[in-house]
């Protein structure tokens, strides 16, 4: 809210932007490691497209990583600058606990973290978070695009994981356990944005120039 308000500095965005883009830069990796546990031809036809898109659709400079970049750019963060691993121990261990999951979970409880947990929720909250960086903080559209094609490219992946977990969740257990692994997931994005919060500048109306 503060941000949508323009209470919060360029400086403390930079910093969320920062944190968040390990996340962002292995996401099409972390899909790619749960696909490879797919054992349905027509389900893999379905993920790869996902992961096609999320990818850049056969366009390097189209790929989401790339895209987040330009937005880190528009930040004042060269490439070379931005870190290899969160700034934050919260954020650390928000992206270990992805990639166990890829790696080591099943099939259904991977697809569960990366296409409902991750993909889910960003589509409302991009919208609105482009909104404000383009009215509040003068963005331009090219800076914003990774946040703007998220607002319809995850509603569409996210329905398309949600359908495949709901039809492979047949057990109670299953799916309790497609509840653990989201609210395990959230509670942890939740004290990754909680540290940031706590880090950030004094809160007014002046706003760090770019």
């Amino acid at each position: 809210m503060d941000c949508f308000r323009r209470r919060l500095a360029l400086d403390n965005i930079r910093l969320w932007a920062l944190d968040v883009y390990p996340i962002v830069r292995d996401f099409a990796h972390l899909y790619t490691r749960v696909a490879a546990k797919c054992d349905s031809e027509q389900t893999m036809t379905f993920l790869a497209e996902t992961i096609f898109e999320e990818t850049g659709s056969g366009v390097e400079q189209e790929s989401h990583p790339t895209l987040f970049r330009n937005f880190l750019r528009s930040l004042g963060v060269a490439e070379a600058g931005i870190p290899a691993a969160s700034l934050t121990e919260p954020g650390r261990i928000h992206w270990k606990f992805c990639w166990d999951i890829a790696r080591n979970g099943s099939f259904l409880e991977g697809l569960t973290l990366v296409g409902i947990g991750i993909e889910g929720p960003l589509p409302d909250l991009f919208r609105m978070l482009a909104h404000a960086l383009q009215r509040q903080y003068g963005m331009d559209a090219a800076a914003l695009k990774y946040f703007t094609i998220h607002t319809v490219s995850d509603v569409k992946h996210s329905r398309l994981a949600s359908r495949i977990v709901s039809e492979l969740a047949r057990t109670a257990a299953e799916q309790a356990r497609v509840r653990e692994v989201l609210f395990q997931l959230w509670g942890l994005q939740k004290q990754q944005l909680d540290e940031l919060y706590e880090t950030a500048q004094p809160r007014g109306k002046a706003v760090a120039s770019r």
